[in-house]
C-alpha cells in the first residue's frame, strides 16, 4: 500500500510540473492582462438571464416563506 501511495504522489508531481512547464503565461502576465482588458458591456441575452434568474429566486423565496409561515410547527 505505501509504494502505491508513493507511486500516485510522484505522479501528481509530474504531472504538476509539466503543467507548469508548459503554460507559457507566469502569474503577472495574467495580471498585466487583467489591467489592461476594457470591460465589454453585458449581451442583451445576458441581461434577460440575469433578470429571469433573480425573478425566479425572487418569486421561490416568497413561495418558502409563505410555506413556512403557513406550515410553522410552533404556535
Amino acid at each position: 500500500m505505501i509504494h502505491q501511495d508513493w507511486f500516485f504522489d510522484e505522479f501528481i508531481l509530474e504531472l504538476k510540473r509539466e503543467t507548469a512547464m508548459s503554460n507559457p503565461y507566469t502569474q503577472s502576465d495574467y495580471r498585466n492582462e487583467l489591467r489592461t482588458a476594457t470591460a465589454e458591456p453585458l449581451l442583451p441575452i445576458e441581461k434577460k438571464l440575469i433578470a429571469w434568474s433573480l425573478g425566479v429566486g425572487l418569486v421561490l423565496l416568497i413561495v418558502l416563506a409563505a410555506l413556512n409561515h403557513v406550515y410553522s410547527a410552533g404556535p
